[in-house]
């Protein structure tokens, strides 16, 4: 071969060569090599994603990933457990599965991969459920086509001074209808969250008596058109079932949404009185709460719909506390308020302050809160113009003096409000199955000088004395 044939070897070699690191460069680039074409067609189709690298599969075995994570065991140990049903356990151990009570006992088998809380010397409860707490979470009103929690500031400071106190849950209503009506909403104080902080809504309707002839006649009427549309209703769904295209749907009287939520148990009615309930001597003000004739007119409404009310503030229910108990009815009650006797009268009248002992004899859920202030504000920082935030504990005390068990009054803040907004399934006590809201207390849940060391709403450590400024500074008993 001469020189010449030898360059053009050459030449077409590296021509060659060049060409081929072409191609595969930009297969590399496509992310790999070429598929051969498939018999019969030109051209072959770029290859399909591997399964693994598609993003849904990706966010589908991520979801897979979460839920298989075990949820965090921590058992609260040593402690002396209150139950919330009335009983008392001593050197007992709560233990909590994620956001649930799991067990709750003296001789548990705690699970290797549990935390442990040493609680010796200390004192665990239910967290506190109070009605009418105010600012604490939801200081924005919702419309009403909003959700309740559309108004929750998760970051509002009120909620640790509440937590605090002991508060893990509270009952935020306001407003009323003709003759019932209003919003509600039970709210747990978790800061930093708005997932899963509203327990229910709708849980209450207010209305005020005395009704006065008229309203009664328009509220039996009501009652009875909301009766006879459930009926029409139910039979106008069996015939549309049964391919009757005929069938015409009843028109829906006013109010009837609520009036049926009331009539078949899932909602409450709060009756107070309206106008106060005669002369009165507090040191907060306000009006006097509702008198025997006025209470027994609350009870009327709860023969009308069959099912027990909450009486709000019922000064003389001590002399009518069977007729109570034969409703199953509920009271909330304020011991603090004080309705004076009057000397024309010989028959039994006024407050005692045996009233919450009289009731709890008869059986009637009680749920103790201090008095109205001189502004007609719910519980909160508005000292004597408000209700004190802190001291949930007070009035529970002065129905202890009046004769009430401790463990009877503890459920007052506890099992029985929860029982009363029928709630009861999820708070109000330690029990399995039921939400972690509880609490670790340096001393007994109503003692004056007890202290709230550690609140956990909902399996979370929501509040810690040692990191708060409200008492942190404050020696414990121990």
């Amino acid at each position: 071969m001469n020189a010449r044939s030898k360059t053009l070897a050459l030449t077409a070699l590296a021509f060659v060569v060049a060409n081929f690191m072409t191609v595969s460069t930009l297969d590399a680039q496509r992310g790999g090599r070429r598929r051969p074409a498939p018999q019969g067609e030109g051209e072959a189709k770029p290859a399909e994603p591997a399964a693994a690298e598609k993003p849904d599969d990706k966010k589908a075995d991520d979801k897979k990933a979460a839920d298989k994570k075990p949820e965090k065991l921590t058992a609260y140990v040593g402690g002396t457990v209150h139950i919330g049903n009335g009983s008392t356990l001593r050197r007992a151990t709560v233990l909590v599965k994620g956001s649930k009570i799991e067990a709750v006992g003296r001789d548990l088998e705690i699970p290797k991969e549990a935390t442990r809380v040493d609680c010796t010397g200390k004192h665990l409860s239910p967290g506190f459920f109070m009605f009418d707490v105010t600012g604490v979470s939801a200081p924005r009103s919702v419309g009403k086509d909003e959700k309740y929690a559309d108004g929750i500031d998760p970051f509002n400071p009120m909620m640790k001074r509440a937590l605090a106190s002991g508060i893990t849950s509270y009952l935020a209503s306001g407003g009323g209808g003709s003759p019932m009506g209003g919003t509600s909403a039970v709210v747990k104080l978790l800061p930093g969250n708005i997932e899963d902080v509203v327990i229910q809504e709708d849980v209450v309707y207010s209305m005020r008596v005395p009704l006065g002839a008229e309203g009664w006649r328009t509220f039996k009427k009501s009652i009875e058109d909301t009766k006879k549309f459930s009926a029409d209703q139910a039979d106008f769904e069996k015939k549309r079932a049964a391919g009757d295209k005929s069938a015409k749907p009843p028109q829906k009287p006013k109010d009837a949404d609520i009036l049926q939520r009331v009539l078949d148990g899932s909602a409450k009615v709060r009756v107070g009185g309206g106008g106060g309930g005669g002369p009165s001597r507090r040191m907060f003000g306000g009006g006097g709460g509702m008198t025997k004739p006025q209470i027994l007119e609350a009870l009327e409404v709860a023969k009308l719909i069959g099912h027990g009310i909450i009486i709000d503030s019922p000064a003389e229910a001590w002399l009518v506390a069977d007729e109570i108990a034969a409703t199953r009815s509920s009271c909330i009650l304020k011991p603090r308020i004080h309705l004076d006797r009057e000397k024309t009268r010989s028959d039994p009248h006024g407050t005692r302050i045996e009233c919450a002992a009289i009731l709890a004899k008869a059986g009637v859920p009680q749920h103790i809160l201090p008095p109205g202030g001189l502004m007609g504000a719910g519980l909160g920082n508005g000292g004597i113009l408000g209700r004190d935030l802190n001291t949930p504990t007070v009035d529970p005390c002065f129905a202890i003096r009046g004769g009430m068990p401790e463990d009877e009054a503890l459920l007052t803040l506890t099992l029985y409000p929860a029982m009363m907004v029928g709630v009861e399934a999820r708070i109000g006590s330690l029990e399995p199955g039921k939400d972690a809201d509880l609490l670790i207390l340096d001393g007994p849940p109503l003692h004056y000088r007890t202290f709230v060391e550690t609140a956990i709403v909902h399996g979370i450590t929501a509040y810690e004395k040692s990191r708060e400024p409200f008492y942190k500074d404050l020696p414990s008993r121990q």
